[in-house]
């Protein structure tokens, strides 16, 4: 499979995933996904990039996390927050997320965020809030979730978290890291994230 290929399945079943959450926002990201499978053209080979450690996350993973590998080269991962300052710095080398569909995305869409996210083991990302509204679908390895300063509730392959707008919530990763994808809805403009 070419990561062109690999990219293209990425996205379609991400559209099937987010259009099977059961919340609006979750239909609106489907649609905007299967808009974008229209508009997706070659992506050009990323050949400075940075790439998640795939170790640790093998057993029990979605099938997406496969054709995230074999994309790989066309997939822009990022450490994010680092050069604003938003994330603390010792936890922000320790994350990488990816645009993939959105307004600084790989295809560029204005009503929705929809992205990858990687944590790394051993990582507490700390409480934040945002005005969008979010919802992450574990692809592999495991993490801590809470929401409203619960208590963490583990979840692993094929768990979708939801965050309505403006919840406080926070990850946790122990000895395995965790490979995510996510999705912004509503006022998805990064002015309002911010850490608890």
């Amino acid at each position: 499979m070419t990561p062109q290929d690999a990219l293209a399945l990425l996205l379609l079943g991400l559209q099937f995933l987010y259009a099977n959450e059961g919340r609006d926002g979750g239909t609106e990201a489907a649609l905007v996904l299967g808009e974008a499978l229209g508009r997706l053209t070659d992506q050009p080979i990323l050949t400075d990039r940075t790439m998640p450690p795939v170790d640790g996350l093998a057993p029990g993973a979605h099938p997406l996390a496969a054709a995230i590998h074999a994309a790989g080269p066309l997939i822009p991962w990022y450490h994010a927050g680092l050069d604003d300052g938003k994330i603390p710095e010792a936890v922000a080398r320790r994350m990488l997320t990816a645009e993939l569909v959105g307004p600084e995305g790989l295809i560029h869409d204005t009503r929705a965020r929809i992205g990858l996210f990687w944590q790394g083991a051993g990582v507490d990302y700390p409480v934040r809030t945002h005005a969008a509204e979010e919802t992450y679908l574990v692809l592999a390895g495991e993490g801590g979730w809470s929401l409203d300063h619960a208590a963490h509730t583990l979840h692993g392959p094929g768990a979708v978290i939801f965050h309505p707008s403006f919840a406080p919530h926070a990850s946790r990763t122990d000895t395995r890291p965790m490979l995510a994808a996510w999705r912004w809805g509503g006022e998805i403009g990064w002015e309002s994230y911010k850490i608890a």
